[in-house]
């Protein structure tokens, strides 16, 4: 088994570092920036939340709009229910 030597370069330059930053940044500009124009950015249509009681002795359905924390609030309540 032959073993190679291994080329001794000495410490790497600060340079390095900066030119492959510069590189990298110029091809970031030139990937996203078209892309930017390309697909642009849309207003999502978001839906109000709400939930829905129903009371089927008095056959009542109610609609109650939360916002989106309740909703968070009561889902992390649901799993954390199970554990217990």
């Amino acid at each position: 088994m032959r073993f190679i030597d291994s080329v001794k370069t000495g410490p790497a330059k600060v340079s390095d570092g900066l030119d492959y930053f510069v590189l990298e940044l110029l091809v970031l500009g030139l990937v996203f920036i078209p892309l930017r124009g390309i697909f642009g950015l849309r207003r999502q249509r978001l839906r109000p939340a709400v939930v829905v009681h129903a009371d089927l002795a008095r056959g009542e359905v109610r609609e109650e709009p939360v916002v989106a924390e309740q909703v968070i609030l009561r889902a992390l309540a649901v799993e954390l229910e199970q554990f217990h």
